[in-house]
């Protein structure tokens, strides 16, 4: 919202600001255009390009040393340098006047590049991104995957051992912790097969035709409190609780499909 406002405001002065640049011809105006907004793509790609290796060059420790990005990503990084709203409402900060009460030089020239650089680098840099990503085979490289399944499967392990020190501590039934430990027990076993990079088949299908099941059973059960509801079984509240019930399952469900 901020971002359209300010592109709005400079909508609205645009009119104005190039009336008062009259003087200079647009010859002139797209040349310092396109030379600045040169300057701000390079002056970036030399700074984050060095910046990506040389701190981990000069580190101390090892680890550091040996962990240095591909150089595809720094590549990205520095095209990736879209100016915005920062720099416009930075330009939109410049005062109209001086303190000496003077009109405060050269500043429609300075919105008007401001804007330029802008346009340039969301033209240029934008829709050039992903031929970019194309062209440098750029990948996804599955971090987000990996952290979320090592997360499940540490919290899987940790909810086995708290419910193995429940049942020694505690006089529970045997059938249900036995019918929970094997939950646990598969989802876990999964897990550890999906980090080790060796994902078992036969856990994915088990999963895969329980998730199955349970989908079958909640869609049973809701047609059920539905029937009972138009049969004046129960009334439309008592049908509205239970379907809060089943939709927190499929909800649980969607939540598992990750499982």
């Amino acid at each position: 919202l901020l971002n359209s406002l300010l592109f709005i405001l400079l909508g609205l002065q645009l009119r104005s600001i190039l009336d008062r640049l009259a003087g200079h011809s647009w010859t002139t105006l797209v040349t310092e255009a396109a030379l600045l907004s040169l300057c701000v793509i390079l002056a970036r790609i030399l700074w984050v390009v060095p910046a990506s290796y040389l701190p981990r060059l000069f580190s101390r420790r090892g680890q550091a040393r040996s962990a240095f990005p591909p150089w595809q990503e720094p590549i990205i990084t520095a095209w990736t340098g879209i100016r915005g709203g920062i720099s416009l409402a930075a330009a939109f900060a410049i005062p109209l006047v001086t303190q000496g009460g003077k009109a405060f030089p050269q500043r429609e020239m300075l919105i008007f590049l401001t804007f330029s650089v802008i346009l340039s680098t969301l033209v240029v840099q934008g829709l050039s991104l992903p031929a970019l990503i194309k062209r440098l085979n750029l990948k996804e490289d599955g971090d987000a995957g990996r952290e979320e399944t090592d997360a499940r499967l540490q919290a899987s392990q940790a909810g086995l051992a708290r419910l193995n020190q429940m049942a020694e501590t505690e006089d529970l039934p045997d059938e249900i912790v036995a019918d929970l430990r094997e939950h646990i027990t598969n989802r876990t076993q999964r897990f550890e097969a999906r980090t080790s990079g060796s994902a078992n088949k036969e856990y994915e299908e088990r999963a895969t035709i329980y998730r199955r099941l349970r989908h079958e059973i909640v869609n049973a059960e809701r047609k059920t409190v539905v029937s009972l509801r138009d049969a004046s079984a129960i009334s439309d509240d008592v049908m509205q609780r239970l379907q809060r019930a089943l939709d927190l399952d499929e909800q649980r469900l969607a939540a598992e499909e990750g499982d």
